[in-house]
């Protein structure tokens, strides 16, 4: 009963909650873009493509964060089986280890085209 108490941890749930609020909107905002590519038919350039597609990962790391905050404000009860919240850790590992979530990839090929660079045949 002590951990609900805790003043940290209601700082943390509250930084969480913050932080979804602000990946909700800009989810939002790049499925828009992207919706509105489509509507207009509008032909997209592979610039405008890797765009559009290496912010996605972003998202997923950040949110990824998110639960790794709240994880850890939870307790070590966090990984006993009957706590949900082991679940949810492992499932957000699991998307975030999907290659179209790998922030670091998409990064790496953003900066490049950011620049003028084309991606490598490893990106």
């Amino acid at each position: 009963a002590q951990g609900i108490k805790n003043p940290a941890g209601h700082m943390r749930l509250a930084e969480s909650v913050h932080e979804l609020e602000s990946l909700t909107a800009y989810y939002k905002q790049l499925m828009d873009e992207m919706q509105a590519y489509g509507e207009n038919r509008e032909r997209l350039t592979e610039a405008k493509f890797h765009k559009l597609l290496d912010r996605m990962p972003f998202v997923t790391d950040r949110a990824l964060q998110v639960v790794e905050r709240l994880f850890v404000a939870a307790g070590s009860s966090a990984v006993a089986s009957f706590n949900p919240m082991q679940r949810y850790w492992r499932d957000a590992h699991a998307a975030r280890m999907h290659t179209g979530s790998d922030y670091d990839t998409f990064m790496q090929l953003h900066g490049r085209n950011m620049i003028g660079m084309p991606g490598t045949p490893d990106l």
